[in-house]
């Protein structure tokens, strides 16, 4: 369990999918880890099925669905990726983070003893929203 909980706004933008590659990532490593935080976001998950639950089909507009579900077929399905194995050296790597971690990946030596480990992400992954 961590000392610093996340903020419930943080883990409320991580559930419904609101936040940029890189902060989800952290939030995402936050989850895996902390188990607080993971049951408030399936409270959170939880919560919105409810909410689309009891909206019901009366709140669709037909000709809205009959598009959306035209669209479907058009949209090019792949093939679900084979699960990863960890790498070697690093099987205490969250699912999360497991996936970013480079086959030539290394740790190297930073100010003062820390050490880094570059992470696979997209260009896209750190920019943020606001200045987007």
């Amino acid at each position: 369990m961590s000392r610093h909980p996340a903020p419930e706004e943080l883990l409320l933008d991580y559930a419904a999918g609101a936040l940029a590659q890189g902060p989800a990532l952290a939030v995402a490593l936050h989850v895996a880890l902390d188990p607080l935080a993971r049951r408030a976001v399936e409270r959170i998950d939880a919560l919105g099925g409810a909410m689309m639950e009891e909206q019901g089909e009366a709140a669709l507009d037909e000709l809205a669905l009959e598009r959306t579900l035209a669209r479907l077929d058009t949209i090019a399905v792949e093939p679900r990726p084979a699960p990863r194995t960890p790498r070697p050296g690093f099987e205490w790597a969250p699912p999360p983070l497991a996936r970013h971690i480079a086959a030539e990946a290394r740790w190297r030596n930073v100010l003062g003893g820390f050490e880094e480990i570059r992470l696979r992400l997209p260009a896209t992954a750190i920019a943020c929203r606001c200045c987007a």
